[in-house]
């Protein structure tokens, strides 16, 4: 089967992309555009574009606008608005440019596409949703001061309610341990994908252990948790954060890879080593395990576990090829001596591998 060439994908992705923001946009719009579709004075090219935008749209005046023109004060007079305090006349100019249909288009560089210039609908409806989030926010308070129970289950309730809540937890300050756990078991409980959002705030806002656990324990597969993962120094001690990985570790589970690979980038202090060498024989782990002990090798000239490693254990092709590989990672003149050590005591069984270890040294 042919791949696909990058015109493909960038139409095939302007047809899933169309997540609905307001409740009163329906099902996603028809597209992609074609340039056959729109007449000529409806295209402009790079330079005209670039012109339009170095002009202040106070300097046009309201007779004798192209479409480009025309689109380009539009989207400047709904982007200056403030969602927080909207007039009502501000609400239904907003409404009616949720319904916009596009006058100004460029020609899409990989294929015959029209490709709005400004997307002012879209621009409407995101002003919009930002104005409910705020009327939600309004709503939603007194609920959050009063019980935080039927505020967790509120705020799971819609997009917009969703985002209020979480700008209330980001504001939240005074929230004390049994007001954190409460939220923590509510979200948890709920079984929501959103959740997860919602308890990163708690990880954020309170530093709280049971928070993260709870994100990275959970069922659904999101990036919030590799960008937990990855970010645990921001709000966790050594020990807490040698405690939760080595858990997922330990688990093998989906995170466990990445785990390992933060693993290693703990201060040697609290690394407990015997961990990382007890999955180098790991056939999913394996790789992960060397990449972590090369990053401790870095910091430690001692090469002797890994030598008696390769001494003991060297019928294993799995387990010496991760020993190897750690070494080499580690790159440090003890872990390369070893490697030169390796071939001359034969501790390496595999030809090819003895051939591969050569290229390394060289």
């Amino acid at each position: 089967m042919h791949k696909k060439s990058g015109f493909f994908r960038a139409t095939l992705s302007s047809l899933i992309i169309g997540i609905v923001i307001s409740a009163e946009t329906s099902a996603v719009e028809i597209g992609p555009t074609l340039i056959s579709e729109v007449t000529p004075n409806q295209v402009y090219s790079e330079a005209e574009i670039l012109a339009i935008k170095d002009i202040a749209v106070k300097k046009f005046k309201s007779g004798g606008q192209n479409s480009l023109t025309k689109e380009y004060v539009l989207y400047q007079e709904i982007n200056s608005l403030d969602p927080k305090s909207l007039t009502t006349e501000q609400l239904s100019f907003l409404k009616n440019n949720s319904k916009h249909q596009t006058e100004a288009f460029k020609r899409h560089p990989e294929g015959p596409i029209a490709v709005p210039i400004f997307d002012i609908a879209s621009l409407a409806r995101y002003k919009l949703f930002l104005h409910q989030v705020e009327l939600e926010k309004e709503q939603l308070k007194p609920i959050f001061n009063s019980s935080l129970s039927t505020f967790a289950q509120k705020s799971l309730e819609s997009p917009a309610t969703f985002h209020a809540s979480k700008a209330l937890l980001a504001e939240a300050n005074d929230l004390s341990l049994l007001d954190t756990e409460l939220l923590i078991n509510s979200y948890k409980a709920a079984n929501h994908e959103d959740a997860l959002s919602l308890l990163f705030a708690l990880v954020e806002q309170k530093h709280s252990l049971e928070a993260a656990k709870a994100v990275l324990q959970s069922s659904f597969q999101s990036p919030l948790k590799h960008q937990l993962l990855s970010n645990l120094d921001k709000y966790f001690s050594a020990e807490q954060r040698e405690t939760l990985l080595s858990e997922h570790i330990r688990a093998k589970s989906k995170l466990s890879s990445q785990a390992l690979a933060e693993y290693g980038k703990l201060p040697q202090s609290v690394i407990k080593t015997e961990l990382l060498y007890a999955n180098l024989s790991d056939p999913s782990l394996g790789a992960s395990s060397a990449f972590a002990l090369a990053n401790v090798l870095k910091k430690s000239s001692d090469v002797s576990i890994l030598k008696s490693h390769l001494q003991q254990k060297k019928k294993s092709r799995l387990h010496t090829a991760n020993t190897l590989l750690a070494l080499n990672l580690a790159d440090t003149p003890a872990s390369r001596q070893l490697l030169q050590e390796a071939l001359e005591q034969d501790y390496v069984q595999f030809d090819d591998m003895k051939a591969e270890v050569k290229t390394w040294l060289k």
